[in-house]
């Protein structure tokens, strides 16, 4: 039988280089290994002609995965939180599969989305209830007052601004005031973009990388598809602090925003060593490149450190509109 036919489709499935006329270099037989000849990956030719062997049937982009969605959702979790061990069982060769990758992504960050806006209500209406008696007046806005303007000012975070929308009248410089404004943090908008932000910095970063970009040509789709399971796994500590910020909320605003700050702040400190293994099994043991831990080290700062600054960037440009 001719090779020709069976390559013509067939490319590297780190570059996507295409494998036409490599037939041409074999005599009597076909080789067990191949290289690609644009970024220097070895293979199986077994894993190129066959891209669906050695998938895992645990994981959500296997094709029977349809059928069983959460349990395949919850599996794909609790192998991805060994990062060494998950990248290892995933290839490259792998087919990415678009469809229930976001139905995935779909299947954890709407409940969390929803718990997200529900604890900004329940501790808005209880910083507003408890200003207002404070400062002797009666506003007592419904929840659905309060989740309407959350929606049309996701990124309204000043006290001020609540404070006028409900007609309160309270100096913002009163050390009760800058306690309760400690509570509410950043607004909606801004906790989601910090939020979000780190993994697609560093999935940019490691794109603009010319190790990444240049010499081993690693194809977009990979990088897509770490960054998607990044996001998957981050939807767990983020709904664990949203429900202790829920559990927090009704009890004195003042020693309970200390708790949830500490809790926040041990979950920013872990996810960020976290993401350092996870990109390092990535790198190495998905993408199999060299040099993984100065790969990883630079992507690693670089998304550590940018969603960081542009954050203080914007308190700063915001903090005169306090005063």
């Amino acid at each position: 039988m001719s090779a020709a036919p069976a390559l013509a489709n067939l490319s590297c499935p780190r570059c996507g280089y295409a494998f036409r006329g490599e037939h041409e270099s074999w005599s009597d037989a076909w080789p067990l290994e191949g290289r690609c000849a644009e970024c220097g990956l070895s293979f199986l030719w077994r894993d190129i002609f066959n891209p669906q062997f050695g998938t895992p049937r645990w994981l959500v982009e296997a094709r029977s995965a349809g059928r069983f969605p959460l349990r395949r959702t919850a599996g794909t979790l609790v192998r991805a939180m060994v990062p060494s061990y998950f990248w290892h069982r995933l290839s490259m060769n792998h087919p990415i599969r678009r469809t229930p990758l976001i139905g995935s992504l779909a299947l954890l960050w709407v409940p969390v989305f929803i718990l997200f806006l529900a604890v900004h209500v329940q501790t808005l209406h209880a910083y507003i209830v408890d200003t207002s008696r404070w400062a002797g007046t009666a506003a007592t806005p419904h929840a659905t007052e309060i989740t309407r303007h959350i929606l049309t000012h996701p990124f309204s975070s000043e006290p001020l601004d609540w404070w006028s929308r409900w007609g309160i009248d309270v100096d913002p410089d009163s050390p009760r005031a800058v306690n309760l404004m400690l509570w509410t943090e950043l607004g909606l908008g801004r906790n989601l973009l910090m939020t979000l932000a780190m993994p697609l910095v560093t999935a940019l970063a490691f794109i603009a990388l010319p190790v990444s970009r240049r010499r081993a040509r690693v194809r977009r789709a990979h990088v897509i598809r770490i960054t998607a399971y990044a996001y998957a796994l981050m939807s767990l500590p983020v709904g664990a602090v949203l429900l202790s910020r829920a559990a927090l909320a009704p009890f004195d605003l003042s020693w309970s925003w200390l708790i949830s700050t500490n809790i926040s702040a041990a979950n920013l400190v872990l996810g960020s060593i976290f993401a350092l293994w996870w990109w390092h099994a990535a790198i190495r043991r998905y993408l199999r490149m060299e040099h993984s831990i100065a790969v990883v080290l630079s992507v690693w700062i670089i998304g550590i450190l940018s969603p960081i600054a542009i954050s203080s960037l914007h308190w700063a440009l915001m903090t005169p509109a306090t005063h």
